[in-house]
């Protein structure tokens, strides 16, 4: 299984001062990742979508106001301001992801995953290389992303590849809105001794309706909300950090026995399964224990 290629940090300032033909004006990739940020297209547009196919992996992303929905390898997370969703395919089950620690920490973690952005992080290390203005109020930016950047993103990213891709550079060819620089799409290759390999494509559309599974799980989450507002049967779910020493920690998270919940551990921590819990109540309440310790 491919591990994530785009998650989304802080922009790193870096400038390489470019021109944009037939535009009379001069911009940066700081520029152009500030126009294709969440936030500032979400000031102009009610919804964006953006679909990638590649090589051994898809993504389909959806922002509003309201959420953010992520779709990769079969799982997909429907995210808001408070909670998070999970979706596996594989069993079709819908799960409240649960991040065991404190409120600030959970924020925190959160924000790891809403910090999507259309353009990925690493366009901090692409190199403009050629800028057309076609006429029709579309330009294409081409870029390349040095060699030893190059081998790292793609070890670090994907793990099934031919081994002579891995010793190739990334370049991207986008076809952006003039105007704005807002993303239409863009495409992926791997050069090497000057051969181009196609590696994927990216489109975005704005202001699209949301796609179905996103719609299936709100659906579905509006029925949990529901049980777990008026449970039927309670399940207590109690989660232990470093049980017995004195940094010990617990939390307890309360449901409908039929909710599923995905625990969500700090990072550094694995789960102790060896010492899992689980008992039920004469009245049907079910107690599930679980515990954690540093990896």
């Amino acid at each position: 299984m491919n591990k994530r290629f785009r998650y989304a940090i802080p922009v790193i300032a870096t400038f390489f001062a470019i021109t944009l033909a037939g535009c009379g004006r001069d911009i940066t990739i700081e520029e152009f990742m500030d126009a294709n940020s969440i936030k500032q297209l979400l000031s102009h547009h009610e919804a964006i979508h953006f679909v990638y196919e590649g090589y051994g992996f898809s993504e389909d992303l959806y922002f509003n106001d309201d959420l953010t929905y992520l779709e990769y390898d079969d799982i997909a997370f429907i995210i808001n301001d408070s909670e998070n969703w999970q979706y596996n395919r594989d069993d079709g089950t819908l799960s409240r992801m649960w991040y065991i620690m404190k409120d600030i920490e959970a924020d925190e973690a959160r924000m790891k995953k809403e910090n999507y952005g259309i353009l990925g992080d690493r366009t901090t290390l692409e190199d403009i290389t050629h800028i057309k203005d076609n006429g029709d109020g579309t330009t294409t930016i081409k870029s390349i992303i040095s060699l030893a950047d190059s081998e790292k993103i793609l070890q670090e990213s994907y793990s099934n590849l031919p081994n002579d891709y891995y010793s190739s550079k990334i370049k991207r060819e986008y076809l952006v809105n003039t105007d704005t620089l807002e993303l239409i799409c863009y495409d992926f290759y791997l050069v090497k001794a000057g051969k181009e390999t196609h590696f994927g494509r990216a489109i975005v559309d704005y202001d699209d309706d949301p796609p179905e599974l996103m719609q299936k799980m709100l659906t579905g989450i509006a029925k949990y909300n529901d049980r777990e507002e008026h449970p039927v049967t309670k399940k207590i779910i109690n989660a232990i950090y470093d049980k017995g020493s004195a940094g010990e920690e617990s939390f307890e998270f309360v449901t409908d026995a039929d909710c599923k919940v995905a625990l969500m551990w700090r990072d550094g921590y694995a789960p102790d399964t060896d010492r899992n819990e689980d008992y039920t109540d004469p009245d049907g309440t079910v107690h599930i224990t679980r515990y954690a310790t540093k990896d």
